[in-house]
């Protein structure tokens, strides 16, 4: 039988996976920075947002694959890395850390052998200078990942009207076919196309805020410690560009129904 986690359980493991990650990272010269709502937790809150559910890290894409190289060749079966490269049924356009001793199931999408509770590892990738140029290059991504999602799962949350259900079931009968697989491949080799080093402007490409992740390449050149929870963890030092372009008045708290988890999901101890 599996025993079900609360949320303060997950928390405590995504810290563990966090922890686990920063020690790989300094033995080897990689930098990585918290990213997303945990940058925000740390903050505004100084560890997570109350009602957050999960932990977001980034990395300019070389270290991101130095990191999961390191991690894969790793004798320490406690962690594993999950990635397209990694698992076939695997279907996200970045990598996830996973605790092996724990299992996720989530709504509405799915199953991935070996899925656990996790800390989510994003890529910063470069974009082309010309202003135009770069909204072409990041919407053709857009689009590529929007195909990605309606290969995956038809399957929308119970509040979405019948008219959502039928739209997406009918995208996931064009898109299934052509197979995600396929799509993970394109959507790499349009990131891979401009290098964070001659660039400009760089973006988490596959975040989730769309053309708000480009930010001016400038606000990593220096980086700042930021508390989150009980440990120190790299930001870049132009952080409020980033949140800013995200979040809008980031240090002001959403409205009350906002405050919400963004995942619908159960985590249980494996036997």
């Amino acid at each position: 039988m599996r025993n079900v986690m609360s949320l303060d359980d997950m928390r405590l493991i995504q810290l563990e996976i966090l922890s686990h990650i920063k020690n790989v990272c300094e033995v080897n010269n990689i930098k990585f920075y918290l990213g997303g709502g945990t940058l925000l937790g740390a903050i505004r809150h100084k560890g997570y947002i109350p009602w957050d559910d999960d932990i977001d890290i980034f990395m300019f894409r070389e270290d991101y694959l130095n990191l999961l190289n390191l991690l894969r060749k790793s004798k320490d079966n406690e962690f594993k890395v999950l990635s397209s490269s990694d698992n076939s049924d695997y279907y996200y356009p970045f990598a996830k850390v996973v605790k092996t001793s724990t299992y996720m199931v989530e709504e509405n999408t799915p199953e991935i052998k070996g899925y656990g509770v996790y800390v989510d590892v994003f890529p910063i990738d470069g974009l082309p200078n010309n202003r135009l140029v770069r909204r072409i290059h990041f919407t053709t991504i857009l689009i590529m990942l929007k195909m990605l999602n309606f290969s995956t799962t038809y399957k929308c949350s119970g509040k979405s009207s019948i008219l959502k259900k039928f739209t997406k079931y009918c995208l996931w009968t064009i898109f299934r076919p052509i197979g995600y697989q396929r799509f993970l491949k394109k959507i790499d080799k349009r990131l891979l196309k401009y290098s964070e080093k001659g660039s400009k402007f760089v973006a988490c490409c596959v975040g989730s805020y769309g053309l708000r992740e480009v930010v001016p390449k400038s606000i990593f050149d220096e980086t700042i410690l930021v508390r989150f929870e009980d440990e120190e963890y790299y930001a870049p030092k132009g952080f409020d560009k980033y949140l800013s372009n995200l979040y809008g008045d980031y240090m002001t708290l959403p409205p009350a129904e906002k405050r919400v988890r963004n995942h619908s999901n159960i985590a249980y101890w494996l036997d």
